[in-house]
């Protein structure tokens, strides 16, 4: 792993603790930074729902900065504030009055002032996590390492699964995997029997290592994959119990699926095969060499990925096949569904770095309804040299941003979302890529081009190719102007794609009265073309002049200074579409 998890965070994970802050005088005094170091950010997150889950006690000024809505208690709806803050649904605004120096009391013995902002619980939030018992304190499981005998192999399964299982009942703990290569066999198949395991997670227990020190290895053959980690309940109890996994979290270690090796691909063999999760997070982990997706998990609720890596996932697949990524993310269950992947690494995978799935395009949407999720963003991560590096198929109210694809990736393509996907937004992103054929800054498509690439617009036509003097198509021309607008088509339960590129944007166009039923999507397009469907996506306006009225609306929002003549190239309608909605 090449990031150093954070070394204060290895003091949230050994319970019960006392947390109290020092109190001096530049200590800061905003509400929701717990540990008083003047920002909010995902430590403080962690800090609250350990204090919620009864892993970990606040005290001092640390339990001021944590009452986000000031009634005293650091409690649930505290939680709820500073996930939807760092979820960014809710803004924790206000001040409060630190404790003096000597005090040692965990609560405040006067009232706090109100913040400035809103503090208040938000409106309709009834859902509230579940409470959990006293934990036991931090337990190191006695793994042995280094042996691949079938006897060793199958008692640190048996070990590894009893701790979780003890740690579970007894309302919850941390589990702790000392440095090693630790080997396991399958426990067996889950109830359907067409995947195995080694480990099933619980409530409230969390994993965690001593980062790369620590590497779990999943070792044998089996029909249709061995999992590392498997929670499927649902799926399990043929979709009658809806069950979550909820507040298990995972630090710190490696999962290396290279001795896991299946007849056939199933999508299983996966470092962490989970099906509805909630209040779980992960960090620093490393996920490796899986027959299928590294961290494949469905259906999440308010959970975090973050500084974690996944390097050749879907060994086994082909890239026609599904999953087989290093990060794969069902949705669809539930219309809460959130989820942060923060500061993370796909290399080499078979065939996404990080997508998203809806999981009713494999029922007909029977098992997974949802027609919407609150929030999914992937945020600062980077992806090189896997099939697709960023995207999703059937992907839903997605949001990338600040993500990287550095120069040289051999992937296929950069960014890309199919199978009906919709409500994907591409923001700020830098893929590093420069065409042989757009080279010369001082063009006037140039930023024009780089932009449609890190909006995910095109990628060009091939041969590291944007293809400058090509001739575009009115099929191009709607395509490129839906893909820049978010994808904003209508939701098909379907696990049959696109029978054409441009499939789902000429119903979009053609619905909103942008392009017409009936229109030759391979006819070559015409400069005066591309401003006629910019002027129908802006409503047809009125406007009077010289020429038609596309042509002189496009003048009065200076688009073009006269009339357009000529066929438009593929430059011309990024240029246009720069011109029109870049920045």
């Amino acid at each position: 792993m090449k990031r150093l998890f954070i070394l204060a965070l290895a003091l949230f994970l050994i319970v019960p603790v006392t947390l109290a802050f020092a109190d001096t005088a530049s200590e800061s005094t905003k509400l929701g930074d717990v540990d008083g170091n003047f920002v909010i950010n995902v430590y403080d997150y962690i800090l609250v729902k350990r204090h919620h889950f009864e892993t970990l006690k606040l005290d001092g000024n640390a339990y001021l900065r944590a009452d986000i809505n000031i009634d005293k208690e650091v409690d649930a709806y505290d939680y709820i504030l500073i996930r939807r803050h760092y979820f960014e649904t809710f803004v924790i605004v206000g001040d409060i009055q630190l404790l003096p120096e000597e005090s040692e009391s965990s609560a405040p013995e006067s009232e706090p002032s109100v913040p400035e902002g809103e503090s208040s619980i938000p409106e309709g939030d009834s859902s509230l996590p579940e409470e959990s018992n006293d934990p036991n304190e931090q337990i190191t499981i006695q793994l042995t390492a280094d042996s691949k005998e079938a006897s060793v192999m199958a008692a640190n399964t048996a070990l590894l699964q009893k701790a979780v299982d003890e740690a579970s009942e007894n309302g919850g703990g941390t589990l702790y995997i000392p440095a090693g290569t630790y080997y396991f066999s399958s426990q067996g198949s889950n109830k359907r029997g067409n995947e195995e395991y080694v480990c099933m997670p619980k409530d409230n227990v969390t994993i965690i290592g001593a980062g790369d020190a620590t590497v779990l290895q999943p070792v044998g053959r089996s029909s249709g994959g061995l999992d590392m980690f498997y929670f499927n309940e649902y799926a399990d109890s043929g979709f009658t119990n809806p069950k979550y996994l909820v507040n298990a979290d995972f630090y710190d270690f490696v999962i290396d699926g290279a001795l896991a090796n299946a007849d056939y691909y199933t999508s299983a063999g996966k470092g962490f095969m989970i099906n509805l999760y909630k209040d779980c997070d992960w960090r620093n982990v490393t996920v490796k060499n899986t027959d299928g997706t590294g961290f494949g998990m469905d259906c999440p609720i308010n959970c975090t990925i973050i500084d974690c890596e996944a390097y050749n996932c879907g060994k086994l697949a082909t890239t026609a096949n599904v999953g087989a990524s290093g990060f794969g993310i069902g949705t669809g269950y539930s219309e809460n569904e959130t989820l942060i992947i923060k500061n993370c690494y796909a290399e080499g995978n078979k065939k996404f770095g990080i997508f998203f799935e809806h999981q009713g395009r494999f029922c007909g949407g029977k098992n997974y309804t949802a027609t919407g999720m609150e929030s999914l963003v992937v945020d600062g991560c980077t992806a090189k040299n896997n099939y697709i590096d960023f995207g999703g198929e059937l992907a839903v109210d997605v949001t990338f941003k600040n993500c990287t694809v550095p120069y040289g990736s051999t992937s296929y393509n950069k960014i890309s979302f199919t199978h009906h996907s919709i409500r994907c937004n591409v923001e700020n992103m830098n893929v590093e890529c420069r065409f042989d054929d757009v080279t010369d800054e001082n063009t006037d498509y140039y930023d024009a081009v780089y932009w449609a690439v890190n909006a995910g617009i095109t990628t060009g036509i091939g041969n590291n190719l944007f293809g400058v003097d090509s001739s575009s198509t009115h099929g191009q021309m709607i395509t490129f102007l839906y893909r820049a607008l978010g994808y904003p088509g209508e939701l098909k339960l379907t696990n049959k794609g696109e029978s054409l590129f441009y499939e789902n944007a000429l119903a979009w166009a053609v619905k909103n009265g942008i392009a017409e039923s009936g229109t030759d999507m391979n006819k070559i397009l015409t400069k005066a073309e591309i401003v006629e469907y910019l002027w129908k996506f802006e409503g047809s306006p009125d406007i009077s002049g010289s020429h038609s009225q596309s042509v002189n609306w496009a003048i009065s929002e200076g688009l073009i200074d006269n009339y357009p003549n000529g066929n438009a190239s593929r430059t011309d309608v990024v240029k246009m579409l720069y011109d029109y909605l870049g920045e």
